[in-house]
């Protein structure tokens, strides 16, 4: 079976060879379930990041429509009540964000106003290069899909701030530029 990603490329390149290139692309029902069933709220966060940066390395949707803003997790059973990146008005901690809105939200802050200039990928090893045109900085998304990985980089800077999921910073430094990072599937 084919995954979002795989579908919507696919897509977009029969648009193009029906000589409709520049077609719209929607997603509607967007979005992943944050259920037992399915995924960890944690991990919904990081599929819903993945997806939205992969659809702009392959500039594959022109909007992308949640399936659900707000879940009501009223039936426990009932993965269709756990869609939503903000908890519903029955539980605890009742309106408030889902880790999936956290990751979401830092992800649109540090990319917009950037350009996706380059996705990298080896051994389940994934780098977004971006820039963003309103301070000029080099921006990097990386992970491991379903695995940990150690990767180096010769990122030419002595310095940088690396940010988690949730956007907590940490200072980098290097007296030659060069870096290691490990990288897992779910963020440490």
């Amino acid at each position: 079976s084919k995954n979002f990603d795989e579908y919507a490329l696919e897509v977009k390149n029969m648009m193009a060879r029906a000589g409709y290139p520049d077609m719209e692309l929607w997603m509607t029902e967007g979005n992943t379930a944050a259920h037992v069933q399915y995924s960890t709220e944690q991990q919904h966060g990081v599929n819903l990041v993945r997806q939205f940066a992969y659809c702009q390395a392959y500039d594959l949707l022109d909007k992308f429509i949640f399936y659900q803003y707000q879940t009501d997790e009223v039936r426990p059973n009932d993965i269709e009540s756990y869609f939503g990146i903000m908890r519903g008005p029955y539980v605890n901690n009742a309106n408030g964000p889902k880790q999936s809105y956290m990751a979401l939200t830092n992800f649109i802050a540090m990319t917009e106003n950037a350009v996706h200039n380059d996705l990298i990928q080896y051994d389940n090893v994934y780098i977004h290069q971006y820039k963003r045109s309103t301070d000029g900085k080099n921006i990097l998304m990386m992970y491991a899909d379903r695995d940990c990985k150690i990767t180096s980089l010769d990122l030419g800077a002595t310095s940088g701030t690396l940010y988690d999921i949730n956007g907590n910073a940490e200072k980098l430094k290097s007296a030659d530029g060069k870096y290691v990072f490990s990288l897992a599937d779910q963020p440490i």
